[in-house]
């Protein structure tokens, strides 16, 4: 049998890991430059809050939309074109809950609810999965040939990718499916913790408001659950897609 020779397709995302200080930031830049040299449409994203990237392009302030990047050397490159963006986490999330809200009104609720503010800027694990879904929608919906994403050093750079898997793992596990249960007329409406002693205690502690903006904020998700779920699904399938490319950089270990 003859060795397949074909060659390999061409990738559509480059994720390039890695840990800190070994140049990551200006290969992700490089290698998009690259690419938009050769005439491909590029977009370079990145998901470090340090702004190290837009340094390295030289530009000013970017943000969760795409902002061309000025090269002259582009105008000799027929359809290449290179535009570079920065995670806004809030945004992403903003707009993952108006897709998947049933109503105007439910959007307005939860986007206005101050436990989903807290939760969606600070709770463990939204900024990663916020930055897959950034990656998913730039992948899906934009003309770009390739897309290019820089990722914080390495431990957060595998927390980013682990977060579709974790954000599926706690659907499937029944956690949400707990929290998110049909009003009950105790007042905690979406949350049933089932002891009226214990509600008594919560609210004591954490305030009766607080307690109650929880339950909103989980009663509203319920009808966004299978959105959430099917889109960490997604997520999963395109970092596995063979047109998905991983580079690990690193440097030479001191001898």
């Amino acid at each position: 049998m003859s060795p397949d020779t074909r060659a390999p397709s061409p990738p559509r995302v480059i994720i390039c890991c890695g840990s800190g200080g070994v140049g990551k930031t200006t290969l992700s830049a490089s290698l998009a430059l690259k690419w938009a040299l050769a005439g491909a449409r590029v977009c370079v994203l990145t998901i470090d809050p340090a702004r190290r990237l837009a340094d390295s392009l030289s530009i000013g302030d970017i943000g969760n939309t795409a902002v061309p990047v000025p090269l002259d050397d582009l105008s000799r490159s027929p359809g290449g074109s290179l535009d570079a963006m920065m995670l806004d986490s809030k945004a992403t999330f903003d707009g993952l809950v108006r897709r998947f809200a049933r109503s105007a009104e439910a959007t307005e609720r939860i986007l206005q609810n101050r436990y989903y503010q807290f939760a969606s800027t600070r709770l463990g694990g939204s900024h990663e999965y916020m930055a897959m879904e950034r990656l998913y929608q730039l992948w899906r919906d934009s003309d770009y040939d390739i897309i290019v994403l820089d990722t914080p050093p390495t431990r957060e750079a595998l927390d980013f990718l682990r977060a579709p898997d974790r954000m599926s793992s706690l659907m499937d596990e029944g956690i949400l499916r707990w929290l998110v249960m049909p009003a009950s007329r105790s007042g905690w409406r979406a949350i049933e913790l089932g002891s009226e002693a214990l509600s008594r205690v919560l609210k004591r502690v954490m305030g009766e408001g607080t307690i109650s903006e929880i339950a909103e904020f989980f009663e509203v998700f319920r009808d966004m659950w299978e959105g959430f779920h099917a889109r960490s699904v997604e997520v999963q399938a395109l970092l596995r897609r063979p047109e998905t490319r991983f580079l690990l950089v690193t440097s030479a270990a001191p001898t």
